[in-house]
């Protein structure tokens, strides 16, 4: 979490917090009319429980920007490879290879980004509630999660680049040795 992200809540987090604390009172079969004080058991018990899926959320989507590192790993070594192939047969596909090795590559640094580790020191504990906690959760997830769409639309759209390259290529070759 950067720490910019813990103090700037995101402005949609009271809202979530407290549409949450009503969620999870009807989900235990408590009904919580109206708004519901920061210091009652349920509103805590809430919290509690918000903190932990958050905290979920942030680790399965930390699992999936691995992933997606791991995929831009292959995907950039394939088109190390084919430009290197391709530098002297075809020195016009360059830059289609060039550009999409750039995205990335990008999409890599992006990626990076949302795989972050932040460990709370003494002091931000002592002076931190569980409403700050989960605004904060909520901030970070919120921001991490428009990285990874960002990251994995920059990969999916260099994937279909790259496909799309390799589908014209083959029916060039196709077709030239047809004639």
């Amino acid at each position: 979490m950067f720490s910019g992200e813990r103090r700037n809540f995101h402005p949609e987090s009271r809202a979530y917090v407290e549409a949450y604390i009503q969620f999870y009172a009807r989900r235990v079969g408590q009904e919580a009319a109206g708004s519901v004080g920061d210091n009652e058991p349920i509103a805590i018990s809430a919290k509690t429980h918000l903190i932990d899926h958050l905290y979920k959320y942030l680790d399965t989507l930390d699992s999936k920007c691995s992933a997606l590192l791991a995929f831009c790993g292959l995907t950039l070594t394939a088109i190390s490879l084919m430009i290197a192939f391709y530098e002297s047969k075809a020195p016009k596909y360059d830059f289609v290879l060039q550009l999409i090795f750039v995205a990335v590559s990008i999409s890599s640094v992006i990626a990076l980004t949302v795989i972050n580790v932040h460990w709370s020191s003494a002091e931000d504990l002592r002076g931190r509630t569980l409403d700050e906690a989960c605004r904060s959760y909520y901030t970070t997830m919120r921001s991490r999660t428009q990285r990874f769409i960002l990251a994995r639309a920059l990969v999916l759209g260099a994937v279909i680049c790259l496909g799309g390259y390799v589908l014209i290529d083959l029916l060039g070759t196709l077709h030239a040795k047809a004639f």
